[in-house]
């Protein structure tokens, strides 16, 4: 039979959707059509005038009488994915077993879908096809990655208005969660499940009572079918009434209902408490403390003292959850906190398992989020503390949101614990300060401390510079802006050993964006004698140098060295970026030895291989390495040892 277009819908951005005579249909772009050359098209090209398409015998015309013959774009929409299988298509699929192949091809489901999900959902209701059980299908466990996700994202949108026995699409459901194993996005289809029981509250019900008579599978989607019909009450019963799954299932339901009062809001506070009294389950403690923070946030009549009497009973003897609780509470609930909750909420993480990365992932975010708040100083105290006591395994690297979020603007309080830091001589905080200004810009960004503000003496103010030195040794810039900052409030007798570690330190190792950063001072700048005295005392050094020194050109085997350590350290650089790159492991890589284009092939669904073209720019960076590392490395190694591991008197 010959194929002709049915039905034609102008859309936006020269976009049509049709239907053709087999039933099929979809949307098609345009886009490269109208590009191309020639009279008949350009009138295509305005974007109204593309709009004005009508069907003449079936086929796709225009009021200048350009036509699209409806075999060729049937051709076209199926190779490009875009066709949505006919009604007797998708029956003879389900039938074959190919339909579940369709549902997770990424490009057939992609475009046009919302039409394909319509048939579908018609035909399952209809009974000629059965949605449900295709995941049940021996194929179902080979598929797997984003093709998984995107048949996932089909049955999320479906499964709310589908009809079906509760047992069914509890198993469905089960095996759709099951499949998406440790990923975030695993759960989607319990809320298109949960969706499902509140479009007909009966089957809510149902699952509730199946689950009070003890029915595994309906226990496992309790808490869904709870929150659904908001059975508050219900839930209260299972609490009270069990200590196995059925009483998790429904204190996680209690966090998440609506309440119309505050009594039963204080009701299921009331419930979550007194499970407490009779359990010391690590689970069903996290469980509790959870839902007592999040019926908190919806119900604000709800005091403190009420959450703190749960708190502390839930985190006095903390476990792997009980702590993975306190620090997603931390996290989801920073705005919500007082002083006394935030200190009961970080005793237990004082001791945590650094195996557990996942409450480390969440404490990170936690008090990154409180740093935003009044509460800025416990999360800082927290990390000063808790950092030198598992430095064997952690690092502040560990806790890169907290550390971004600390050094995003250098303010007084960013001062502060930079200085704290440094004083506490702690490797772990020192050398993650060193990481936090490792970036180009923030490398070469001044520090300039407030010094009065600081109540500093003057020995832990020297202290703080050759703390500085020893661990800025490699951003120069930064140590360099502390020295100043000390030399804006200091006298004579202070000022000298300062002005002595300035020219000893890294005015003999550097000669680039330290002296001009020392050389952008301005006159009148408390500092700026100092600076002139020290820059003066250098130049002094470098023209001696030359007067006593007949010969200063390196031998071969220096310059071997230098070479060999400029790649080194780019090496090292270059490994670290790529470590810490989001792209990194996104891109394949590859070496070009000759040439400054590259032509690869990139094979689309359809099956097509589309040639990419890139033409290739040069790109550079700098960076300078201190001089004794070639002159005398043993005695800068040597100075950097001590500047580091140095501790101030008590």
């Amino acid at each position: 039979m010959l194929t002709k277009i049915s039905h034609l819908e102008s859309l936006s951005n020269f976009r049509l959707r049709v239907r053709f005579t087999d039933g099929s249909a979809g949307v098609h772009d345009f886009t490269s059509l109208v590009n191309e050359p020639g009279p008949m098209i350009e009138p295509l090209r305005d974007e109204a005038y593309f709009g004005r398409a009508f069907l003449d015998s079936g086929a796709l015309t225009w009021p200048n009488g350009f036509d699209v013959a409806p075999e060729w774009l049937r051709r076209e929409m199926e190779l490009a994915g875009e066709l949505t299988p006919a009604e007797t298509a998708i029956v003879d699929a389900a039938r074959s077993g190919k339909l579940l192949d369709i549902i997770f091809n990424a490009s057939t489901y992609r475009k046009g879908s919302d039409h394909f999900q319509t048939e579908c959902i018609n035909l399952h209701n209809s009974q000629k096809i059965n949605l449900l059980q295709l995941v049940d299908r021996q194929e179902f466990d080979s598929i797997s990655g984003t093709q998984f996700f995107t048949g996932q994202h089909f049955y999320c949108d479906v499964i709310p208005r589908l009809n079906a026995s509760a047992a069914e699409m509890m198993r469905c459901v089960r095996s759709l969660v099951r499949k998406g194993g440790e990923d975030l996005a695993a759960n989607q289809p319990n809320a298109a499940f949960q969706a499902w029981c509140k479009a007909d509250l009966s089957r809510a019900r149902e699952i509730v009572q199946t689950a009070n008579s003890g029915d595994p599978l309906a226990i496992e989607h309790l808490t869904f079918a709870l929150v659904a019909g908001n059975y508050a009450t219900d839930a209260m019963t299972f609490v009270k009434g069990y200590s196995d799954s059925r009483q998790l299932s429904a204190v996680a339901a209690l966090g998440r209902m609506n309440y119309s009062d505050t009594g039963a809001a204080r009701d299921a506070l009331a419930t979550l408490g007194a499970s407490l009294d009779a359990s010391s389950n690590d689970v069903l403690n996290a469980n509790v403390l959870m839902a007592s923070f999040d019926i908190k946030q919806k119900v604000r009549e709800i005091t403190d003292d009420e959450i703190v009497s749960i708190v502390t009973r839930a985190t006095a003897t903390p476990g792997p959850q009980v702590n993975l609780a306190s620090a997603r509470v931390l996290l989801y609930h920073s705005t919500d906190l007082t002083d006394g909750l935030i200190d009961l909420l970080l005793e237990p993480l004082k001791s945590l398992d650094t195996a557990h990365k996942l409450t480390i992932e969440a404490l990170d975010v936690g008090l990154a989020k409180l740093l935003d708040t009044r509460f800025a100083e416990k999360a800082i105290a927290f990390v000063t503390s808790f950092l030198p006591t598992k430095a064997e395994h952690l690092s502040l690297k560990t806790f890169d949101s907290f550390g971004n979020a600390l050094v995003r603007h250098l303010d007084q309080q960013t001062q502060r614990v930079i200085v704290t830091w440094l004083l506490s001589g702690e490797r772990v905080l020192c050398e993650g300060l060193s990481d936090l200004f490792a970036s180009r810009e923030r490398r070469e960004t001044p520090i300039n401390l407030l010094i009065p503000n600081l109540g500093l003496s003057s020995a832990q103010q020297i202290f703080v510079c050759r703390k500085a030195i020893g661990y800025f040794i490699l951003h120069p810039v930064i140590p360099a802006s502390i020295l100043v900052s000390v030399l804006r409030f200091s006298d004579g007798d202070l000022a000298r050993p300062v002005v002595d570690l300035l020219v000893g330190t890294l005015l003999r190792n550097y000669s680039g964006k330290v002296v001009e950063y020392l050389q952008s001072i301005s006159e009148e700048d408390a500092a700026y004698k100092h600076i002139k005295d020290a820059l003066s005392q250098n130049e002094r050094y470098l023209d001696n140098l030359q007067k006593d020194i007949k010969e200063l050109h390196p031998s071969e085997s220096h310059l071997q060295l230098a070479r060999s350590k400029y790649t080194d350290e780019a090496r090292r650089i270059h490994k670290e970026a790529m470590a810490q790159s989001v792209f990194a492991g996104l891109v394949s890589r590859s070496v070009v030895l000759h040439g400054r284009r590259t032509l690869m092939f990139i094979d689309e669904p359809t099956g097509v291989r589309r040639p990419m073209e890139m033409e290739l720019h040069p790109h550079s960076m700098e960076f300078e390495l201190p001089r004794m590392e070639i002159v005398d490395p043993v005695g800068l190694d040597l100075m950097i040892r001590i500047f580091r591991v140095e501790r101030m008197p008590a």
